[in-house]
């Protein structure tokens, strides 16, 4: 693999190149159904009613906790279900089946912008984190690989900074 896309630091390497392409920001999501059902779901205690979709895989481990401002709340739910596919809990979300804490804003825009999908837990979050291009020192030493790093990084923060991700 010459390129990788990363969310987070990646752990520190010698033979690594890493490009901020952005700042990832996660959303907490339900659908109107599901929220006409079980609302409000404006705290977190307001889990424990419900069953949460979290992202937990190779990129970052499952969210354990929110937090708003310096404060910081465990995760306490009727049911947890850690997937490392965003697919799998976008859609189980879209079709009523629980709540999402942790969508990466980008990967559901187009629904809230909709109105499909609809923010929760008011200002509970999952901290924002960088996201990186990282491609190792050989590759950046190869022209083609490192022109499309660049490029590719600048079109992410372009994109992230329009589309206020």
């Amino acid at each position: 693999m010459d390129i990788i896309t990363l969310t987070s630091v990646p752990d520190k390497s010698d033979d690594l190149v890493m490009i901020e392409r952005g700042i990832n920001t996660y959303e907490a999501v339900a659908s109107p159904d599901f929220i006409e059902k079980f609302a409000p779901l404006d705290t977190v205690e307001d889990l424990k009613k419900v069953r949460v979709f979290a992202y937990g895989g190779r990129e970052r481990e499952s969210t354990k906790f929110l937090y708003r401002g310096t404060e910081k709340k465990p995760i306490v739910c009727l049911d947890y279900f850690s997937s490392d596919s965003l697919w799998t809990i976008k859609k189980a979300v879209l079709e009523g089946k629980g709540v999402a804490i942790d969508i990466p804003r980008f990967f559901c825009l187009e629904e809230i912008e909709k109105g499909t999908l609809v923010p929760i837990l008011s200002s509970w979050r999952k901290p924002t984190a960088p996201l990186f291009t990282v491609l190792t020192k050989t590759s950046w030493n190869t022209p083609k690989f490192r022109i499309f790093a660049q490029w590719f990084s600048e079109e992410s923060r372009r994109i992230y900074q329009s589309r206020r991700l």
